[in-house]
């Protein structure tokens, strides 16, 4: 189904909502109500039951590319923490031997 909105285009909603109680294909309504003119809404054609809400696929479509993309973010970010947790373990072990030689330097000191 498509709607018209001001700008002549059209929004394009889901067709194949199925009924979870009969599992009947949703018939597409246009709200009516006072609190939600103009909405657009799935009910089952054959139980009544309300459904849910319809969202134009553009804008679902959207979100999951805005997720795609801040779950990329997220794996680039995990990458760079795990290099960094690499170096830092480097350091760690380069500081330990530094010490260590420190150590041992301090205790020939004393020793003569």
């Amino acid at each position: 189904m498509h709607s018209s909105n001001s700008a002549g285009d059209y929004i394009q909603y889901d067709i194949e909502v199925s009924c979870p109680s009969c599992r009947s294909v949703a018939d597409i309504k246009l709200s009516k109500s006072r609190d939600n003119p103009g909405r657009v809404f799935y009910k089952c054609g054959d139980c009544g039951k309300f459904l849910k809400w319809a969202r134009p696929l553009e804008r679902r479509t959207r979100m999951v590319e805005e997720e795609e993309v801040s779950r990329e973010g997220m794996d680039r970010m995990v990458n760079e923490l795990k290099g960094i947790s690499m170096v830092l373990k480097d350091i760690n072990g380069r500081i330990l031997v530094c010490i260590i030689i420190m150590v041992a330097i301090l205790v020939s000191m004393t020793m003569n």
